[in-house]
């Protein structure tokens, strides 16, 4: 369980950043 925790956080910032820097340009 603390891996998938741990793994979420980053998954979830990731997941947003990805697409909002490939929209930017």
């Amino acid at each position: 369980v603390t891996t998938s925790g741990i793994k979420q956080g980053p998954v979830l910032q990731s997941a947003p950043q990805q697409p909002v820097i490939a929209d930017k340009p």
